[in-house]
């Protein structure tokens, strides 16, 4: 028989508890091997680029002291003139150009490389029995010397107060990603290992 208050039913288990991890964006931008190639090769362009807008620069002082030499009023200064507004015009239309295609490169790196630090967290997550991964913002100081609306909007969009060093994913997230750019990539034409085991 049943008494009141008692149960034959074996409690049920709890949840388990969530494990969460941190990775440093920054820590791991300035960590990542291929960010730093990829940035090489972006600045080695944009020298070229502004090597481009050096010699537009030089003409126009060479132009410049050309006008000065001719007398004023001449058919010769007035083409002169004009041919320099034309100039400096073609120069800042070139710059601004560059400029954006420069940007536009270096946001196409920063989105490539976003993706592939949450690709690599998901396969470190699933791999370690990671539930959560957040971006650790405590090295993201508040700023001094501020009006207290500042203050506050700084305060309020920090996401993390306190974690224990030992969720802190950075270090791994770094070395999975480099270890992963570093690696050979496999010859084209090799067969893929053969499936062991049958039936």
């Amino acid at each position: 028989m049943f008494r009141a208050g008692a149960s034959s039913m074996p409690a049920l288990p709890g949840p388990s508890p969530s494990v969460i991890g941190l990775i440093d964006l920054t820590l791991v931008t300035k960590g990542l091997n291929e960010i730093k190639d990829r940035n090489a090769l972006l600045n080695g362009r944009a020298a070229a680029y502004q090597k481009q807008l050096d010699e537009i620069s030089g003409k126009l002082i060479a132009l410049n002291e050309e006008i000065k030499l001719l007398p004023d009023g001449s058919k010769e200064r007035r083409a002169k003139v004009f041919e320099g507004l034309e100039l400096e015009q073609n120069a800042k239309a070139k710059q601004q150009i560059l400029r954006k295609t420069i940007e536009l490169e270096a946001g196409e790196i920063l989105a490539d490389m976003y993706k592939r630090v949450t690709d690599t967290a998901a396969k470190v997550a699933a791999k370690d029995g990671y539930s959560l991964v957040l971006l650790d913002d405590r090295s993201v100081s508040l700023p001094k010397d501020a009006p207290d609306e500042e203050i506050n909007r700084a305060i309020f969009a920090k996401r993390v107060i306190y974690a224990a060093e030992s969720v802190d994913l950075t270090p791994r997230i770094i070395t999975e990603m480099n270890n992963e750019y570093g690696a050979p990539a496999p010859r084209a034409g090799a067969a893929a290992p053969a499936a062991s085991g049958g039936k």
